[in-house]
């Protein structure tokens, strides 16, 4: 009876160390994956009470980030018709530089959404085009959600981006987004109106508006560093330059969030979404 009682009282004692080892070992967790090639490239990881969303933006998801008003071609009726208009006029101007946009569409090619719906013009495209209309950055969109009893920091000015062509890519700053311009719109909008000294001082006009009003459009969507208490949600996106090369796998590392307790700092803890395109 006594062999057989110390033998139950090993396997309880060995099971209940087995019990307190899996609930306290602390795992290295694997960075959440996404496949591409599936529509809704969103992913989330919870750490620590710490929930972090991210998606990565599709191109014309991008393209309808903008701070400008939407225009029709009703608008450019005027334009349209020829008759005289004073672009001198801040108003103006903005409609003319609509119209740049309306006439650089018919050229390339409308934009669509992501129901297939065309885009229309606007007095400010997105900040995050090229001249020709490309885009040459990756953008994400993160939601991070503190449910602690605590604040937590974090720090977009250090998040990275890894790809599989051993390239590391830094997230951009308002400055590496916004490109100075002396015209806001290059050569490929010339048209009969360019003869018109009004035209350019419109043109002109435009351009510095234009900075002017993208500048303020991305300090208030650009994910900034900051302190979250508890309970706050914040969301912003993130921007990096887009790989030179086409790449298959990409990370996204969001490095040292830092953790406080009773408002002292006690540890920081990195967050990793992979990315990955099967085509």
């Amino acid at each position: 009876m006594k062999i057989k009682f110390s033998i139950v009282a090993l396997f309880l004692f060995l099971y209940g160390c087995a019990y307190l080892l899996d609930e306290n070992y602390d795992k290295t967790s694997e960075p959440a994956k996404v496949v591409l090639a599936v529509k809704e490239t969103l992913a989330t990881v919870i750490k620590d009470s710490v929930k972090i969303s991210v998606k990565l933006l599709t191109p014309a998801e991008i393209r309808k980030l903008s701070a400008g008003k939407v225009y029709d071609k009703k608008d450019f009726e005027k334009i349209l018709k020829d008759e005289y208009i004073n672009y001198a006029e801040e108003d103006n101007a903005e409609i003319l530089s609509a119209y740049n946009e309306y006439i650089h569409m018919r050229e390339y090619g409308d934009y669509y959404d992501v129901f297939g719906n065309p885009i229309s013009p606007q007095n400010v495209p997105s900040p995050f085009e090229d001249d020709f209309g490309k885009i040459p950055y990756l953008i994400f969109d993160v939601r991070i959600e503190n449910l602690r009893n605590d604040k937590i920091e974090i720090k977009p000015s250090l998040f990275a981006l890894l790809d599989d062509k051993r390239n590391q890519f830094r997230s951009l700053e308002i400055d590496d987004i916004i490109q100075t311009e002396t015209m806001p719109y290059p050569m490929r909008y010339i048209t009969p109106y360019t003869i018109y000294d009004p035209f350019w001082a419109g043109y002109l006009l435009t351009s510095q508006k234009r900075t002017e009003l993208n500048r303020k459009f991305l300090r208030e969507i650009l994910l900034r560093d900051e302190k979250i208490y508890p309970g706050v949600v914040r969301r912003g996106i993130v921007v990096f330059r887009k790989p030179k090369e086409k790449v298959k796998w990409l990370l996204l590392v969001i490095p040292e969030v830092a953790i406080y307790s009773e408002n002292v700092k006690v540890k920081e803890i990195d967050f990793k979404f992979e990315f990955v395109n099967e085509n």
